[in-house]
């Protein structure tokens, strides 16, 4: 019998305003492959998600991309975006949502916690990159709480 326990950590729908990046910061309980559905209203919209250790990440520090992205995820025009991160660690991390488009963007995702050796994997997911390098993208011009 296949052992997979999830866990859904987090469900948030936000409206996005225009370049901005919206955060706020959550826990993860326990360690295992963290799973995340991000959609958006605007197919042509770009967005992105990140998740970074709590109470860490400035306005400056992103738009240089210069922070500790333990999940980066930046747009592309598939919708929903996928992302899965294999061995993620329990503890206390922010999430981060930019909205690079012109436009408030209307953001709902989903992130759940799968553990154990019987766990499928996300369809359409795949690693994600948590690499830090230069960004095409244009900067986002304010950072609002949630």
């Amino acid at each position: 019998v296949a052992d997979c326990t999830t866990t859904n950590v987090l469900q948030e729908s936000e409206g996005v305003p225009a370049s901005t990046l919206l955060y706020d910061d959550f826990s993860v309980p326990d360690s295992g492959r963290l799973d995340v559905t991000l959609d958006w209203t605007v197919p042509s919209s770009l967005v992105g998600f990140y998740i970074v250790p709590a109470n860490t990440c400035t306005l400056a520090e992103f738009n240089a991309r210069t922070c500790n992205f333990v999940v980066r995820s930046e747009p592309v025009t598939t919708k929903p975006r996928k992302i899965s991160t294999p061995n993620f660690a329990a503890g206390n991390y922010r999430w981060l949502v930019a909205n690079y488009a012109s436009q408030q963007e209307s953001v709902s995702f989903q992130v759940v916690l799968q553990k154990g050796t019987g766990c499928a994997p996300q369809a359409g997911g795949a690693p994600s990159a948590a690499a830090r390098g230069e960004s095409t993208l244009p900067e986002v011009e304010r950072m609002t709480h949630r």
